[in-house]
């Protein structure tokens, strides 16, 4: 099988029902299906800079169209809107492929939710972007007096993304906001920012969705309303200062093997009366003690929501897959739109490669 024959059968999950979405539209410089193809050649490419991509776009002949404007079209809000359902459409698809390799389901009482490993993930920063202006305290050598240093620089862009722990698949959340002393952006602002039906993935009308994230999630207030407002639950480490009150303590089945290593498992709370569930578990092999601080019922033993904070380590694994393997680690372009779409493209990529290893 030709290189050509096997891009072919790569992109052949993305069929015209999913690119004749709500968003398409007839571009006769640039179609739907060629920006998409050429997207995920992109990502594909160990191309280290757009001229690359260029340059062997040419020389492989992988299209036919002006390639700038692939490059033009990543500006474009409508060819966003576009690829954002192309992914969603087949987000869905592959979750009924990809329901055999379920480990999860084995856990019936977690048969009513969607369950996402969830992080921030940093790209350097593409050639042409801004530069921030920085400030920094210097000590003189000379006196013990401190001068502020003024200095410009480029910042990495973070991106938000979660991985279905069920089903391995990738999805873009969001892009952190940068701009004039900020840095960067902390995860829980980025996440409070963003509407129910992206944070929640899309998930069918009764379908309750968790998110497994680190200490940077952590805002209490907000857990309580997206639980009772929207049906989001998270699941993270407890921070050391959090000053949480035990309010009651749930029994559980400590003969149950699932809940080995379970230490306790309480209803903790803060001074605004809102409530969680606090499991402290010891690793059997390290002897290390973890404190977990949860959103979900009582009817989720300990021993699972322990297991599926060790499951979010496929995010991690992940990135690294995006970092190591398709490498992707620096920024294609300077709008926020067009690095929206990179990080789109590369789920894209990621998912359809999930596929062709179901379908070999």
């Amino acid at each position: 099988m030709d290189q050509t024959e096997v891009f072919r059968k790569f992109y052949e999950p993305i069929t015209d029902e999913l690119l004749n979405n709500q968003f398409a539209r007839n571009c006769p410089d640039v179609n739907d299906r060629d920006f998409i193809q050429l997207g995920i050649h992109r990502v594909l490419g160990e191309d280290k800079s757009g001229r690359a991509f260029l340059q062997r776009c040419l020389l492989e002949n992988i299209s036919s169209i002006e390639l700038t404007l692939f490059f033009k079209s990543l500006k474009s809000n409508r060819r966003l809107d576009h690829l954002n359902e192309v992914c969603n459409l087949l987000s869905k698809e592959l979750n009924l492929a990809l329901q055999s390799s379920d480990k999860l389901k084995l856990f019936k009482e977690l048969d009513d939710f969607d369950i996402y490993g969830s992080d921030g993930h940093f790209h350097e920063w593409a050639c042409h972007d801004e530069k921030f202006e920085t400030k920094s305290q210097i000590k003189s050598e000379a006196t013990e007096n401190r001068t502020e240093s003024h200095k410009s620089s480029k910042r990495s862009v973070q991106h938000f993304y979660s991985i279905s722990l069920r089903t391995k698949t990738a999805h873009h959340l969001t892009v952190a906001q940068i701009g004039g002393d900020k840095k960067k952006e902390h995860d829980i602002h980025a996440l409070k920012r963003l509407d129910k039906d992206t944070l929640r993935l899309n998930a069918k009308k009764g379908v309750k969705v968790l998110h497994v994230y680190d200490r940077a999630c952590i805002d209490f207030h907000q857990w309580y309303k997206w639980k009772r407002n929207d049906g989001i639950y998270f699941l993270s480490r407890e921070k050391s200062n959090s000053a949480l009150q035990t309010i009651g303590q749930p029994p559980f089945d400590k003969n149950d093997p699932i809940n080995k290593g379970v230490i306790s498992n309480d209803m903790v709370g803060t001074s605004n009366g809102e409530a969680f569930r606090r499991i402290v578990y010891q690793c059997p092999l390290t002897k290390e003690i973890f404190s977990f601080l949860t959103t979900l019922p009582d009817s989720i033993r300990p021993g699972v929501i322990v297991m599926l904070y060790k499951l979010r380590w496929e995010v991690e694994k992940l990135f690294d897959s995006f970092k190591n393997k398709l490498e992707e680690k620096k920024s294609w372009a300077s709008s926020e739109t067009a690095k929206t779409m990179q990080a789109l493209f590369i789920c894209l990529t990621h998912n359809l490669s999930l596929l062709a290893l179901v379908n070999k």
